[in-house]
């Protein structure tokens, strides 16, 4: 049993229905923390579908499609020394499940399927999961690992199962949207696990865009005592590596960065941008590109000389006016031209898409 851990945590941008594109992220994310000599990595949930990929997991080839993409990236374990936490789908006896595989050495040492499935406006994982039994914790690097998926940590029975079940750490892969003071709320939320449980609890989420949703990444870590040891950054993607030591109090972070939020007044317009530009150039589905890039007067939306300078040409490819245009959610009123969704794969191009 180890009393040292290198932990690296992938804020990264999955895209929707590209397997084969998230499978060649991961790989590159695996690749940095064998830089970083990491002795765990955690992805974040639903890593290879992208989150949230809706009917797709209808189709049998696609949920076959990610099941395949998982076995090649637990081989490519093989001789690292990294342990992988794998979030992706996951079909058995009893059904389709969220589930994160846990990887060394070219093996599956474990599969922990998510318990609690969001049924509400946003996300409805019911229509297409099977929920699993509480979860036990899993030995990595002879530490017990307790790995709760998103949802799980809102509903304290999971955390503190895993707990009394012997779980020193909890790691916990998510996809959480943003919406005005979401960071805090998360932050609120993990303190109370942390000290109802008295562990710690390190939370990864995504960036990028889905359909309406923007994530904003802002992963962060929280020991017992009410102590914030690490956060990623906001809206970017980042990798994050923390060293973990084991002592008297637990597990304890011994070198963790805290990157400041954005701030309110800046928080309003990134997610306005993320949707437009990642939404439009960033999503595995042609049929999403003409739905959020819009002319609009809307007031309250980022006007042209704060955008980014990528989202100022994209808009402008598609929106050749004299004066530049503000950008507006759901309210479509030109479509981009062809040229301008030239990397986006068509759906002949994706094999699942035609079944």
């Amino acid at each position: 049993m180890t009393d040292r851990l290198r932990i690296a945590l992938a804020q990264l941008n999955p895209k929707v229905g590209d397997i084969a594109g998230n499978l060649a992220l991961a790989r590159r994310a695996l690749s940095d923390a064998v830089a970083a000599k990491a002795d765990i990595l955690l992805l974040s949930e639903l890593f290879l579908t992208g989150y949230f990929p809706d009917d797709l997991l209808f189709k049998p080839k696609f949920v076959d499609d990610a099941m395949q993409a998982a076995r090649d990236l637990v081989a490519d374990t093989t001789g690292t020394g990294v342990a992988l936490i794998l979030p992706t789908v996951w079909r058995d006896k009893t059904g389709l499940h969220n589930t994160v595989v846990v990887a060394e050495n070219g093996e599956i040492i474990a599969t922990r399927l998510k318990r609690e499935l969001p049924n509400d406006d946003i996300f409805y994982e019911k229509r297409y999961f099977t929920p699993g039994v509480l979860p036990e914790p899993v030995t990595i690097k002879g530490v017990s690992v307790g790995i709760p998926i998103c949802e799980d940590i809102w509903h304290p029975r999971v955390c503190d199962h895993l707990v009394q079940r012997g779980a020193e750490i909890l790691l916990c892969p998510n996809g959480s949207p943003y919406w005005t003071n979401k960071q805090h709320i998360r932050k609120e939320l993990v303190r109370a696990r942390v000290a109802e449980d008295r562990v710690p609890l390190l939370y990864l989420n995504r960036v990028g865009g889905r359909d309406e949703l923007v994530f904003d990444g802002a992963s962060f870590a929280i020991e017992p005592g009410d102590k914030l040891v690490f956060r990623g950054k906001s809206f970017a993607t980042d990798f994050i590596v923390s060293d973990w030591v084991d002592g008297e109090d637990g597990w304890t972070c011994t070198n963790g960065h805290v990157t400041e939020l954005t701030t309110t007044d800046e928080a309003p317009g990134s997610p306005a941008c993320w949707a437009c530009a990642i939404t439009c150039t960033r999503t595995a589905s042609s049929r999403l590109c003409s739905a959020y890039l819009a002319a609009s007067t809307a007031p309250w939306l980022p006007p042209w000389p704060w955008m980014p300078s990528a989202l100022k040409t994209f808009t402008a490819s598609c929106c050749p006016i004299a004066t530049p245009p503000r950008i507006a959610l759901r309210t479509p009123r030109i479509a981009p031209p062809a040229s301008a969704c030239a990397t986006i794969s068509s759906p002949s191009a994706i094999p699942w898409m035609t079944r």
